[in-house]
């Protein structure tokens, strides 16, 4: 999303099925290597991503509609973002990103279903120090200004449908 990246698996459940789940994504979330080749192969992945949400109408309408929202803030960017950014993007800058997020960024984690709660615990407790979560209001907080005055943003497009949002500003809970 915007704002979080999650990891997900569906697996039918066994014990050892429910322990290789939680392994591989502890394992993704902490010792993540990024060959040279692999990366470059992604690029393209992610770039066929990037032209196919152009060519969807709902898509590109929500990153519209955040530009609106949340004019020239990091929520108003594009999921995917650009071509020009993966295109200019190092993989020294992914390996930063990827520690600073990931090996010790802010984590949650949510797991339903029949879980084997020891197992969960105990591979959790082998990844690194986290940083503490911040409660939901200052994270809210971080985004600067939301722009809810009265607007209209119409974009025209070859699509043969079309996406119309009417948002409104509800207030926070404190």
């Amino acid at each position: 999303e915007r704002d979080a990246v999650c990891l997900t698996c569906t697996i039918p459940y066994s014990k050892n099925n429910f322990k290789l789940a939680v392994d591989i994504l502890c394992d993704m979330s902490a010792n993540a290597i990024f060959p040279e080749d692999e990366v470059e192969k992604e690029r393209l992945v992610v770039e066929n991503e990037i032209q196919s949400v152009n060519d969807d109408a709902e898509e590109l309408s929500l990153d519209v509609l955040a530009s609106c929202i949340w004019p020239n803030q990091g929520l108003s960017q594009s999921i995917t973002g650009t071509l020009k950014d993966v295109q200019n993007l190092k993989i020294d800058e992914i390996k930063k990103w990827y520690k600073e997020q990931f090996v010790s960024g802010e984590l949650t984690v949510f797991a339903v279903g029949k879980i084997d709660e020891e197992v969960l615990i105990n591979s959790l407790e082998q990844l690194p120090i986290h940083k503490k979560r911040k409660p939901r209001i200052e994270r809210i907080k971080k985004i600067e200004k939301i722009d809810m005055s009265f607007s209209k943003n119409i974009k025209k497009s070859k699509f043969l449908q079309s996406q119309i949002y009417l948002t409104y500003n509800l207030p926070i809970p404190q």
